[in-house]
């Protein structure tokens, strides 16, 4: 039974009831659920924004021992945590010196740097690039 179910109800059986019990402990309950969902919907809206936990995500993967930044692994790593909650709260967990290893075995990606691709021409028309007797003009 959510908070708001558990209001609505006590609330009704406090408008139907009437005596001693109402009045001293009901009313008690009644003012510690207002308090309650009053500090519950102010905590939802102070929740980090995604743009915040994903800065958090990227900076925690960087920092992470022995990592090589721009690697297949890293760029997995943050695909995978980003999308997995669960994952991410145990990567965030478990200790510095174990992280690396956690991420292998979950990702079992490349952790040596990738070379950054090149693009000669920007055009669609780069066909003349994957052609095996394409020769440069210079």
């Amino acid at each position: 039974m959510t908070f708001q179910m558990l209001y609505l109800y006590i609330v009704k059986d406090v408008e139907v009831s009437a005596g001693l019990f109402v009045d001293n402990v009901s009313k008690r309950l009644i003012d510690i659920l207002h308090h309650n969902m009053a500090a519950k919907s102010s905590a939802a809206t102070n929740w980090p924004s995604i743009e915040d936990q994903m800065a958090n995500l990227v900076k925690r993967v960087g920092e992470v021992q022995r990592m090589i930044i721009a690697s297949p692994l890293y760029w997995e790593s943050i695909e995978l945590l980003a999308k997995d909650e669960t994952l991410r709260g145990v990567f965030y967990a478990i200790p510095d010196g174990c992280k690396l290893h956690f991420l292998k075995r979950k990702i079992r990606a490349s952790n040596e740097k990738e070379a950054e691709p090149f693009y000669e021409n920007h055009n669609n028309d780069s066909w003349h690039l994957r052609s095996p007797s394409y020769k440069p003009p210079w």
